[in-house]
């Protein structure tokens, strides 16, 4: 019996994959990937896909100087459009109970997870992730201003948005208004606190910018 489907056009190519070797040789990981679903994401990965590159003719890219876990996430992410479980211990109500981390630190180590994640999607130029992790930054943030109080970056998360992000990106936007809607309970006192004062000039242009126009 003959299939009455129409053809599939212009959609997913589960036929092809790519290769995918990240990170240095003493800590690399390789995965594989649908080179259609990454095109269709990400600027980088469509260019380097063209079959006048090397990597597009082989079907093999080397991402050296990333983090296989942020590249394995960032790859769950964008094949399956969801959030991987271990990126979900907050809820989508800032009241609602969730299994997010009491602690702390395990708290600062979502918030740095999230950023790394954020810096590779925009590394790769794929806007759509960058806005779906972007979302949870703020639930993440809103969730600990009504339960704790502000999850303020620290030092090193501040330099990690700054140094690897474009004036005007909204990741640092992020990181300024987390201090600049808490100012009124110290702002300036809590960056020296959490941050010792060392955070990037450009920080400090913006925060001022926001807090006074």
């Amino acid at each position: 019996m003959s299939s009455s489907y129409p053809p599939l056009i212009d959609l997913i190519d589960f036929t092809k994959v790519i290769k995918l070797k990240v990170g240095q040789p003493s800590n690399q990981e390789t995965f594989f990937a649908y080179p259609s679903i990454l095109a269709s994401r990400s600027q980088f990965f469509k260019a380097a896909l063209q079959d006048c590159w090397k990597e597009g003719f082989t079907g093999e890219i080397s991402l050296p100087e990333d983090d296989p876990q942020v590249v394995h996430h960032y790859l769950y992410y964008a094949q399956a459009s969801r959030t991987p479980l271990s990126l979900l211990w907050f809820p989508c109500s800032p009241s609602s109970p969730s299994s997010i981390p009491t602690n702390k630190r395990e708290a600062y180590n979502l918030l740095t997870h999230l950023l790394t994640l954020y810096i590779f999607a925009d590394k790769v130029q794929d806007p759509t992730t960058k806005a779906a992790i972007l979302r949870r930054l703020y639930k993440l943030q809103a969730y600990y201003e009504v339960n704790y109080h502000a999850l303020f970056p620290d030092e090193e998360q501040v330099w990690m948005v700054y140094e690897n992000t474009a004036k005007g990106d909204e990741a640092r936007k992020f990181v300024v208004d987390v201090f600049a809607r808490r100012g009124e309970e110290g702002g300036e006192n809590a960056i020296e606190r959490v941050c010792g004062g060392e955070i990037p000039g450009e920080f400090w242009v913006e925060l001022g910018g926001s807090w006074w126009g």
